[in-house]
């Protein structure tokens, strides 16, 4: 066809050396609805071709004396090319930097709906669940590419349609190849097969603390329960690295509404650790008591000695009652009780009173986001000051910079 239309625009003289020819070949493609982006320039770029090899290098005079028959040529040329579309006009603009305009109109039946099925080899039942809003996002992007497009025009649209889909499985479900087949029509429906890319998750471990309450009943509580974190086997670690705060937020509600949680008055926080070794740190705390063990050995510059501390508090809103008792060597005293209240997120102060010796504290306790602490005691009436540095090691161990009023040295603290 495109050498046909040649045949109608070749001279019949020489063209002096000197004549304009064309150098460049512009399209403009004016279409009867909104067209995805790729797909049009995908178009323009197909005609664009087609129109090159019909006009670059030739003369603009001989193309302007031709111009109706060559408009004719093209019409032909491209009203086979574009199923789906139906050509109303084409006009031609010829110049060194020649123009074509082609009027387009979509022909029905067109996409009006975009379904799509999502299959995710090798996961549980949950992890499908939890995808769905992924599906109804690949529904959406599909959507706003395919609805209004010509049925008919589907298929030489394949290219563009299977760089989309791909595109959007490496950005919304990364760690997965993909592979899909479509059942056009009216209603275009996709079946996207996602295969998982290694590394995947093979192991599990969980580990167990709380900060007030002992590790070992948070670990009785929750342990039963741990099979619920085997939904995380088969996923792909970067999957699992995307979508982590959502998968710690659904672990963390499908706990918290045990009702052996409710029982036992504990909320779970929980944190994961991607890998192929993959590592969950369950952390439990209770928003009325507060339960704590723990040992101290102090190492001075005169005597060291050691202690166990035994503390409950019973929480109102931001504020606390408690008590402590310590068995051994402490120089704040034995048994003392206190009011302690909230003055920040991560700020509390305390007044305490200890039975034995009567001494009276004012208490400033700051919690850093690390595990790091900082604890002021002010003596009043001659009772002892006390400051500590906590510096956190584990989750069952701290190393502390103390100072009991003129003596200093360095104290571990043992978290039960």
């Amino acid at each position: 066809m495109v050498l046909i239309g040649l045949a109608i625009i070749e001279p019949s003289v020489s063209v002096a050396a000197e004549e304009e020819r064309v150098e460049s070949v512009e399209v403009q493609l004016n279409l009867g609805s909104d067209v995805y982006d790729g797909l049009r320039d995908r178009m323009e770029f197909s005609i664009g071709r087609v129109g090159e090899k019909i006009l670059l290098a030739r003369s603009i005079s001989v193309l302007e004396a031709n111009r109706v028959s060559l408009e004719t040529a093209i019409f032909k040329v491209f009203s086979k090319a574009l199923n789906g579309f139906e050509l109303e006009r084409v006009d031609l603009f010829p110049g060194r930097h020649s123009k074509i305009i082609v009027q387009l109109r979509p022909a029905p039946p067109l996409v009006k709906k975009v379904i799509v099925h999502l299959l995710i080899e090798g996961v549980s039942p949950e992890i499908t669940e939890l995808s769905q809003d992924i599906t109804k996002l690949l529904e959406k992007e599909l959507s706003r590419i395919l609805i209004g497009l010509p049925v008919d025009s589907i298929a030489w649209s394949e290219g563009i349609i299977d760089q989309a889909v791909h595109y959007l499985v490496e950005k919304e479900l990364p760690g997965y190849d993909c592979r899909f087949s479509m059942n056009t029509g009216p209603e275009t429906e996709f079946e996207i097969v996602l295969k998982p890319i290694a590394p995947v998750i093979e192991n599990i471990k969980v580990s167990y603390n709380s900060t007030n309450f002992p590790d070992w009943l948070v670990r009785r509580k929750v342990k039963p329960y741990q099979e619920c974190f085997n939904i995380l086997k088969g996923l792909p670690v970067l999957f699992l690295k995307h979508y982590q705060v959502r998968l710690e937020n659904y672990l963390t509600g499908y706990l918290n509404g045990l009702s052996e949680m409710e029982r036992a008055g504990l909320k779970v926080k929980l944190g994961i650790e991607a890998g192929v070794t993959t590592r969950i740190k369950v952390k439990a705390e209770s928003e009325t008591f507060q339960n704590r063990l723990e040992a101290r050995y102090f190492i001075g510059d005169e005597t060291d000695f050691g202690n166990f501390q035994c503390y409950l508090g019973y929480k109102v809103d931001e504020s606390e009652l408690y008590a402590r008792y310590f068995w051994g060597d402490h120089p704040g005293g034995r048994l003392s009780a206190g009011y302690r209240w909230q003055l920040a997120s991560n700020f509390t102060a305390a007044l305490e009173y200890e039975f034995d010796h009567y001494y009276k504290t004012i208490w400033f306790h700051n919690q850093f986001d690390r595990g790091d602490y900082f604890d002021l005691r002010i003596g009043i009436d001659g009772s002892p000051n006390e400051a500590v540095i906590g510096i956190f090691i584990n989750d069952h161990l701290n190393l502390e910079l103390v100072t009991y009023d003129d003596r200093y040295g360095l104290q571990f603290m043992f978290h039960f």
